[in-house]
């Protein structure tokens, strides 16, 4: 068996229906996907490739038979050891020669099964077609990497072990929720990057080679700098009060070891979009400090005040006069859902990113939830299920501000808006001109414009198609009225007076 290959922890976006290739092959549709690096990452560590023709198929969830490729592809077996294990005696009804459209992971099955990674439902079969939890591919992977131990809890031992071995960063992870080919991905690059074996040997290492060289900090660097990183088990508490989630800091110094005895704290708040409260008597701690291991647990219990609301937990470390802090959400509902997106420059069609992102329950004038997207353009937020509105405020250029709101599980700022340019004299400096709708105040999808006055007087605005009055922010004069602004057209207004 060739053990050249390491097992890596989580969610890789596995590569298949096809073999995975040491030679990456361009991908054409993850682009504006916000794992892309961490996609492009494996492939060209060779952990994982395209589905044929470019396209990687971010979306998709993961596949039972692609879970066993991929899991035993890091564990060390490679295309030569699952053609032999082809011939290995059958281990499930429905895993054969000749079965059809997973054929080509009747090896890589028969493999998983045999080391003990992954097994069957208990009828006789296997179900290569059926898609996984994020929680079921984390035991998967655990069990890979050699940390799951005998009577650990399902699913929250699972899920607060993915957490504390860094493999959730930069997700949104829910147990239940199934897992897409782009998810796997990163939680795959945090593996390869994060994560170390019970051994300490590194799984990039082990790989022969690096996506990305990152630049090597001197120790004192490392000793000055600290990282936290929460987990909650559970994150969604059921509604009536009550329920506890535990909540486990985890302190690490740049090099990822446990950093012991740094000051840890929590502040609880429950949000409704309309006030706050305080949560804090409901902490069973405010402040504590990390053990050996580098974490500090601390439980909240709800409320049942804090039903269908968020509650945001803001934590924060300090070791060696370096402070760093972070803010969580956890959700009391019997039902959740994640609303996300990608929000993109509706001049050049790139994701954008550090866009601040509304979510409002219908109906509802104030914000449920509030996020930014990330350098990919991508944001996401944890809901109770209803019924949403998603509103975006964004700079396009400098400090042009679009504000756009819309209905619907994604949105998007599209192309479909029309330019107001001009010059204003007698503004003085600093001041900022807007652009207003005679229905801005009814319409959800009509808000204020605003730019700021250039030096020379020259603004520029990007506004939907309609009918727009021109102010010089603060005063209650009109400097234009009657101004018409089509979709894809300039309007030049020239020269006006501020009033």
């Amino acid at each position: 068996m060739n053990k050249r290959r390491i097992a890596l922890f989580i969610i890789l976006s596995v590569l298949l229906s096809a073999a995975v290739t040491m030679a990456a092959e361009p991908l054409t549709d993850i682009a504006n996907n916000p794992h892309r690096k961490a996609i492009e990452q494996m492939a060209e560590l060779g952990v994982l490739a395209g589905k044929g023709g470019g396209l990687f198929w971010p979306g998709d969830n993961l596949t039972r038979a692609e879970a066993a490729k991929v899991a035993m592809f890091l564990a060390g077996f490679d295309e030569g050891d699952a053609a032999q294990a082809k011939a290995l005696p059958r281990a499930f009804d429905d895993v054969y020669a000749g079965m059809g459209n997973h054929e080509w992971a009747l090896g890589w099955i028969n493999l998983a099964v045999k080391e003990g990674i992954i097994d069957g439902y208990g009828d006789g079969t296997y179900g290569p077609g059926d898609t996984l939890t994020m929680a079921q591919w984390a035991a998967i992977l655990i069990r890979t990497l050699g940390y799951e131990t005998k009577g650990l809890a399902w699913p929250t031992g699972y899920d607060q072990l993915a957490g504390e071995l860094g493999l959730t960063e930069e997700l949104q992870y829910m147990s239940s929720f199934h897992i897409r080919r782009d998810q796997m991905a990163r939680f795959t690059a945090n593996a390869v990057y994060n994560a170390k074996r019970p051994d300490g040997s590194a799984i990039i290492d082990l790989l022969g080679g690096r996506a990305e060289e990152k630049p090597a900090e001197t120790e004192d660097q490392q000793r000055g700098n600290i990282n936290l990183s929460v987990v909650f088990s559970p994150q969604i508490l059921p509604e009536g009060g009550g329920q506890t989630s535990t909540i486990t800091a985890t302190v690490t110094d740049k090099a990822g070891k446990p950093v012991k005895d740094a000051d840890v704290w929590f502040f609880a708040t429950a949000l409704d979009g309309v006030g706050e409260s305080d949560r804090r008597a409901q902490l069973s701690q405010f402040e504590t400090t990390t053990n050996a291991s580098g974490k500090a647990v601390v439980t909240y219990t709800t409320v049942a005040a804090d039903d269908k609301k968020i509650v945001e937990i803001n934590a924060g470390a300090h070791k060696n006069n370096v402070d760093v802090h972070k803010h969580y959400k956890i959700l009391a509902t019997n039902q959740a859902a994640v609303i996300s997106g990608v929000v993109r420059d509706p001049y050049t069609g790139a994701p954008k990113g550090g866009v601040t992102v509304h979510v409002r329950r219908d109906g509802v004038d104030h914000s449920f939830d509030i996020t930014e997207t990330d350098a990919q353009g991508y944001y996401s937020a944890l809901v109770p299920t209803g019924t949403y509105s998603v509103s975006f405020e964004m700079a396009i250029r400098d400090q042009i501000t679009v504000n756009a709101s819309g209905h619907g599980k994604t949105y998007t700022v599209d192309n479909n808006k029309g330019i107001l340019k001009g010059v204003v004299t007698g503004a003085g400096s600093g001041k900022m001109v807007m652009a207003l709708a005679p229905d801005f105040r009814h319409s959800p999808d009509a808000w204020t414009l605003q730019a700021n006055i250039q030096s020379d007087g020259s603004f520029v605005l990007a506004l939907a198609p309609g009918t727009y009055e021109l102010f010089v922010v603060g005063s209650s004069n009109p400097s234009k009225t009657g101004i018409t602004v089509q979709s894809g057209r300039v309007t030049d207004i020239g020269t006006v007076n501020a009033r």
